[in-house]
Formats: C-alpha cells, sequence, structure tokens
C-alpha cells in the first residue's frame, strides 16, 4: 500500500498548482486502477498455471474420468477408491471408483488430480521409490497422517542411461479424525485412495508396432453384492491374475484371445480361463483405451466348500492408459470391470472390480531387465 500512496501524492502534486481538488478526486479511481493492474500480473501466470490444472469431470457410460488438460511433470492416470461405512449391516462398506488423470512435481511432493496433494513433505528416498507425509496437518484421534509414494525411475542393472518407462503411485491423504465422514474434493466420504501410475516420456504407435509385450492383467473384486455375506464368500480368490508374452500391436491394435493365456509360463494364478478376449487400442497420440471379458473357473477338482467359488464372468468395461518409454518398452492402463461369482452353494455375487494393465517390451525385458541381473 506504500507504493500507491506515493504514487497518488505524485499525481496531487502534479496538479495543485491549478485544480488541487480534482487531482485529489483523480487519485483514488486511478490508484484502484493501478492496483487492479498490479494484482493482476500478480496473479495471471500463478493462476493461468493453476487454472490448466484443474481436472475437468467428465461422464460416459457411467464412468467418471476427472481430465487434466496439460501437465508440464509427470503425467499418469489413477482410480480414486472413495469409502462409506455403514453402521448397518455391521462391518458394511460400500465403494465408489472414479478415473483421475494425474500430474506430479516430485521435488515439491505436489500432486494435482480429482483429489490432490498440496502439503505432503518428502521423508525418504531411495532410486527406487520416494515417500511423502503430510507433516503440516495436526495428528487427531486415529494417528493417521497423509502419505503419498511415487516409484522411481530407478537404473537398470547399472546402466544410468535406461530406466523404467512407468512407476506406480499411491496416495493416502487420511484426514486426522476419521471418525466421520469427510467431505473431499469431489465426494463426502470416509476415506479416498488413489491408485495409478506415472511416466516421464509419452511414446507414439509407431514405435510399437511389430513389437512383442509382456502382459499382466489383474482384475480386483471389492466386494460382494449382500453384504450381509461377506464372512461367508471369499471374493479374492476369485480374482482376475492374466499372464501371457504374446501380445502384438498390428496397425494400432492388439488382439488376444483365451489361449493366449494358457501358456505354461502364465496363465490365471488364480482359476483357469475358459474363454475370453481381451483388446486394446493405440490412439494417435499414444493413448491408450480397451476392454475386455473372461470367463474363468475354479481348478479344484473336489472338496469344494459352501462358501468356495466354482465360476466368475469378468466383463472389464473401460480401460484408459498411455504407451510409455523411449522405444515403446512399456504401457501402463487402469479400469473398471462388473460381472458375477457363482459359488458352490449357488450364491451369486456382484463384481465391483478395478483393473490394472501392465505391459512390457520383451527385447527391453530380456536385454535389461533379465540378461542385465
Amino acid at each position: 500500500m506504500v507504493i500507491f500512496e506515493r504514487f497518488c501524492r505524485t499525481i496531487r502534486v502534479s496538479l495543485i498548482g491549478s485544480a488541487p481538488r480534482n487531482g485529489s478526486r483523480i487519485c483514488a479511481p486511478v490508484a484502484q486502477l493501478v492496483l487492479a493492474v498490479f494484482f493482476a500480473q500478480l496473479l495471471m501466470p500463478f493462476g493461468a498455471a493453476m487454472a490448466d490444472l484443474q481436472t475437468i469431470r467428465t461422464e460416459e457410460n457411467g464412468v467418471v474420468h476427472h481430465r487434466l488438460e496439460s501437465c508440464d511433470y509427470e503425467r499418469g492416470i489413477a482410480i480414486a477408491h472413495y469409502s462409506y461405512r455403514h453402521d448397518e449391516p455391521r462391518h458394511h462398506t460400500t465403494r465408489e471408483f472414479e478415473l483421475t488423470d494425474v500430474c506430479f512435481q516430485r521435488e515439491t511432493g505436489r500432486l494435482w488430480a480429482s483429489e490432490h496433494a498440496e502439503n505432503f513433505t518428502l521423508v525418504q528416498q531411495d532410486p527406487s521409490i520416494s515417500w511423502y507425509e503430510d507433516l503440516a496437518t495436526e495428528i487427531g484421534r486415529s494417528g493417521a497422517k497423509g502419505k503419498l509414494s511415487a516409484g522411481g525411475y530407478a537404473p537398470i542393472s547399472g546402466k544410468s542411461d535406461v530406466r523404467m518407462s512407468y512407476v506406480d503411485l499411491f496416495l493416502d491423504p487420511t484426514q486426522p479424525d476419521v471418525t466421520r465422514p469427510t467431505r473431499f474434493h469431489q465426494h463426502t466420504a470416509d476415506d479416498v485412495r488413489l491408485m495409478g501410475y506415472l511416466f516421464k516420456k509419452q511414446t507414439l504407435p509407431g514405435d510399437a508396432l511389430g513389437k512383442t509385450y509382456r502382459v499382466t492383467l489383474t482384475g480386483f473384486d471389492w466386494g460382494l453384492s449382500d453384504p450381509a455375506s461377506r464372512a461367508r464368500y471369499n471374493r479374492k480368490q476369485s480374482d482376475l491374475v492374466l499372464n501371457s508374452d504374446s501380445l502384438l500391436f498390428e496397425q494400432d491394435q492388439a488382439v488376444m484371445n483365451a489361449d493366449d493365456f494358457l501358456d505354461a509360463k502364465g496363465g490365471n494364478v488364480n482359476g483357469k480361463v475358459i474363454s475370453g478376449q481381451l483388446r486394446l487400442a493405440l490412439n494417435p497420440d499414444g493413448t491408450m483405451s480397451g476392454e475386455a471379458q473372461f470367463d474363468i473357473e475354479n481348478p479344484r477338482l473336489a472338496g469344494f466348500e459352501p462358501g468356495e467359488w466354482v465360476s466368475a464372468s469378468w466383463k472389464i468395461d473401460k480401460l484408459v492408459g498411455h504407451l510409455t518409454g523411449e522405444g515403446a518398452t512399456g504401457f501402463r492402463l487402469k479400469g473398471f470391470a462388473s460381472g458375477e461369482t457363482k459359488y458352490h452353494d449357488g450364491y451369486l455375487g456382484k463384481i465391483i472390480g478395478t483393473v490394472d494393465v501392465r505391459g512390457t517390451d520383451l527385447v527391453f525385458e530380456e536385454e535389461f531387465l533379465v540378461g542385465g541381473q
């Protein structure tokens, strides 16, 4: 304010010989104008940058995706996992999932997303991972602080110029008092977590054509439709875990049938793949999309318990991701699944699933991840 008082006095002095009263009246609007321009100049770079990093909510076929228009740091995708705890039935928890773009400034530990992290401090670091905590927030009755971790692009096999194409991201912005629902940026829930990935370089589709990738697809079922039956049925045993080393992009598309996941080195860890197909598409800008459907069955031949699963039908409704790394060495996608699991006593449990897909170029893997060890 001292600057603008001096500016006003200067105006008064220049006008005092002819019209002092007019000079006094002119001072206020001129100073206000200068003040507005001054603050506008101060706020424009910061405001513009913040505007660019605000997520935009989109929804298609019931899937919410919060998008970022730009990011000057590490980028990626995460699933925002909201949990709601209920008194009745006892220990019953419902869940809600949304996709979000993420932008991570590693030096400051700042994360932009649908649920972002601003007050996180680096507390521990090694070449493989960085850990951050919210040290500014007081600890409440829960004794929990917010935590953020981001994988490191560590050199592979001692080769400083060769690094992984993507790394994991995890955010748990735990509130000091978790005994009641908390208002987060998108929802009022008991807690929220972001689970996703980051990358530095996005690759164009041409670099991936003709390459063969090792692909791992995992689907986790977060709950049965009947909360009263949760204790009786073990839904985790029917999670989807698929592995194959034969994914090939042809004309920007890769299609894998159930037989591609029946190799002796791969297959489904939890069950036997009966039928299904995975489709992945490369978009011109290096982003990826996909969908899938798989039917699996319990490989156990006899001795079923009443609450043991018999078969499961997984429908992967949406996959979103990126082709990453120098020379398209990898790709990563996140998405959601629906379907149902049949149990030995005839019960049908509704699948509420999240899906993660990882791909690694076989040549890159054999040369640096296996051969270099």
